[in-house]
């Protein structure tokens, strides 16, 4: 069956040869039998939708194919437009810690104090510029708080040491990043990326309490088991339909980890330029403190 799907490869399509969207390595199916009928009907041949070797459709097969290479079987497969609308509706609400994003020598990121912050619901589907009816709902953290710890040491009070920052507002094409074993650029540093598997995790302001808890200062964060792995996936199968399910841009090679099974899927989508995301505009929510920071001028801490 690989010699006979090998040889629908190397001819024309205009002669009969596979169309595009047709997997090679898909084994014999009933799409193998429609081509080898379409073939036989279209050269006048007994159509019966069987090849065996050295009978006449194997022998015209071969002709057909001659000394062409092989094309590959997804290069007409363009993916389609997906659209990721960073929307304004607060579903819920999560604990983050004060987090300085510039990073010292030694690579440490200094971190103070607890904070809450609202969830967002991020909309992903089918649509260039709007969504259609079908689209899939992620929870996720929008908002983060940045701390500035050279203003603290400097003697800096509350509202110079803290921030809410988000995510630039506008229309943005993304692109796969490694950061973090998988994110979609959006601009400049930032991204969407795994955010909290607990988000309810409150934490304490111990250093132990504290590692319970992300940093985020504006990147878009899916929360929840498995949160970025759904939000790929739901990209890739939503760029590619049934395809990605049926093989297509999988990377099979079972020497490399599962995260890498849609490497193939992304980079189509990231040359493509095939994935999206609009930021609405969202008011800044207020800091609200669970750690204790009236020293440094800063609100009662909240409770829950």
């Amino acid at each position: 069956m690989e010699l006979i799907h090998d040889l629908f490869m190397r001819i024309p399509v205009s002669e009969g040869g596979a169309p595009p969207g047709f997997n090679p390595k898909g084994g014999h199916t009933v799409r193998t039998d429609d081509l080898i009928y379409r073939l036989q009907q279209r050269h006048g041949l007994v159509a019966d939708a069987v090849v065996t070797p050295r009978r006449e459709t194997f022998r015209l097969m071969q002709a057909l194919a001659g000394k062409l290479p092989p094309r590959r079987h997804d290069e007409f497969i363009q993916p389609a437009r997906v659209l990721a609308v960073m929307t304004s509706k607060i579903v819920g609400h999560a604990y983050v810690k004060g987090y300085d994003g510039t990073s010292e020598a030694s690579g440490l990121h200094r971190i103070r104090g607890r904070f809450r912050v609202p969830l967002y619901e991020l909309r992903v589907g089918i649509g260039e510029e709007t969504l259609g009816d079908y689209f899939a709902v992620f929870h996720v953290l929008r908002f983060g708080v940045r701390y500035r710890h050279a203003v603290a040491c400097n003697g800096g009070r509350f509202k110079q040491m803290f921030e809410m920052e988000g995510p630039p507002r506008g229309s943005h094409v993304l692109k796969r990043d490694r950061y973090l074993g998988g994110a979609w650029k959006l601009k400049g540093n930032f991204l969407i990326h795994p955010g909290p598997v607990f988000p309810q995790e409150r934490g304490d302001d111990t250093q132990a309490g504290m590692d319970r808890l992300v940093g985020s200062i504006g990147c878009i964060q899916p929360t929840g088991p498995r949160n970025m792995e759904k939000l790929d996936e739901f990209v890739r199968r939503a760029s590619f339909s049934s395809l990605y399910d049926e093989g297509f841009f999988v990377d099979h090679d079972p020497k490399k980890p599962a995260t890498a099974r849609g490497a193939i899927a992304d980079r189509r989508i990231t040359e493509a330029g095939s994935f999206r995301c609009l930021v609405e505009p969202a008011a800044h929510p207020p800091l609200l403190p669970l750690t204790d920071l009236t020293d440094v001028g800063g609100p009662r801490p909240i409770r829950g």
